[in-house]
């Protein structure tokens, strides 16, 4: 469990992020094992608003990922293999922050078609808005042989839940455990708000409806500023959803 925690918190440790300010622009520089991930921190503070970021089921293709077990030492009782990332920079107009909903939905959009044109051989993103929330999503994987492929995200599977009088932790893991019962797919509760999901009643109650749509309900009842970033491994095991405040620094 200590490893699990620890691969939870790699993203944010192994990170090294820049923001530089002008007058009217901003830039947003990342190098990290998850860089469109990092950027969509950076752009959800920006904006003050939550963009979620999930990523592909799993990066199996050898070149998609690297080995720092030697970087955990003792503390690591297997392979740690992390996505292998790397650079990425995006700018922007300050004036792209209190556009229009289309401009702050180009904006987004822009920073995804940034990332895919910049990493054009491997995990490619698409741009979803769910009940005004917006989410970034693998559209394209890169398969252990190298062949690229469609690719539908575990928050895509179309489930069944009923969570009534519980708090807002209990229906999360409820639809989580729904994905596994049906795609097999374990998720993971990984750093989340836990004090606070557990004080906010929720009742849910749905038939066939995305995940994804099922944990957008979720958390914009307990808050329209929290947002999550959904982190899968390297290796067949499972993923990790993680909540945050897009106001935290």
């Amino acid at each position: 469990m200590l490893l699990s925690r620890m691969l939870v918190a790699a993203g944010i440790l192994t990170a090294g992020i820049t923001v530089a300010s002008g007058q009217t622009n901003k830039a947003i520089v990342i190098n990290d094992p998850r860089p469109l991930s990092e950027a969509i921190v950076q752009l959800e503070h920006a904006l003050n608003q939550p963009i979620t970021y999930e990523d592909p089921a799993i990066y199996s293709y050898p070149a998609d990922y690297v080995d720092k077990t030697a970087d955990y030492g003792a503390r690591a009782k297997r392979r740690v293999l992390l996505p292998r990332g790397g650079p990425l920079q995006f700018t922007f107009n300050n004036d792209e922050l209190s556009g229009s909903r289309a401009q702050t939905t180009a904006l987004v959009r822009r920073l995804v078609d940034t990332f895919n044109r910049a990493y054009p051989d491997g995990v490619q993103f698409g741009l979803r808005d769910t009940a005004g929330v917006y989410h970034v999503v693998p559209v394209v994987v890169r398969e252990q042989s190298g062949a690229i492929v469609p690719h539908d995200s575990p928050l895509d599977a179309a489930i069944t839940v009923v969570a009534k009088d519980t708090d807002a932790m209990t229906a999360i893991e409820a639809i989580l455990a729904a994905v596994k019962a049906q795609q097999g797919t374990n998720i993971y509760v990984g750093m989340v708000p836990n004090g606070v999901l557990r004080r906010v009643p929720v009742s849910l109650a749905s038939d066939k409806e995305s995940a994804r749509t099922l944990l957008t309900r979720v958390l914009q009842t307990v808050s329209p500023m929290l947002s999550w970033r959904l982190w899968c491994s390297t290796e067949p095991g499972g993923c990790y959803f993680n909540i945050h405040d897009v106001r935290a620094r």
